[in-house]
């Protein structure tokens, strides 16, 4: 039988602030698809908007 790992979701505890794992991970992505999108427009030259 398989033993389950006990993870902590629990990454850094700041007095009362914690930042836990599925919070990172979303920022994380949103960072990283951010430098994406903008490497993609200047590599294409794609205009996001106009002025």
């Amino acid at each position: 039988m398989l033993k389950y790992p006990e993870i902590s979701p629990t990454i850094v505890k700041l007095g009362p602030i914690e930042i836990r794992w599925y919070g990172f991970m979303y920022v994380l992505g949103f960072v990283i698809a951010y430098f994406i999108i903008k490497s993609e427009v200047t590599r294409k030259k794609i205009k996001l908007y106009s002025r």
